[in-house]
């Protein structure tokens, strides 16, 4: 009672229809290297007036890179003070369970 069928036996139709897929997505995918690989040729650059342009460079050195710092921050090591500091309610123990 096994019903030993194969999944690769396809007709005539089936197999012109799986080719053309073939061909289809091929050539899908070669139409988009070719488009990708070509920069753009339009490029223009962009012109500011004397104006704008002292403007955007006060803003420039106006903006410090080093006036922000980063701190280490494992929330696994959290004490209660800290949680109560950040806004987390019902102490440090209620949000962590361990198995």
């Amino acid at each position: 009672m096994t019903n030993n069928k194969s999944h690769f036996k396809f007709n005539k139709q089936e197999r012109s229809g799986i080719f053309f897929l073939f061909l289809v997505i091929v050539g899908l995918q070669g139409a988009f290297y070719l488009v990708k690989a070509k920069p753009f040729v339009g490029a223009t650059q962009i012109y500011v007036d004397e104006v704008a342009q002292a403007k955007l460079d006060s803003l420039k050195s106006n903006f410090q890179e080093d006036s922000y710092e980063m701190y280490p921050f494992n929330p696994n090591y959290i004490s209660d003070e800290k949680g109560y500091a950040l806004g987390m309610s019902g102490g440090v123990g209620s949000f962590v369970r361990f198995p």
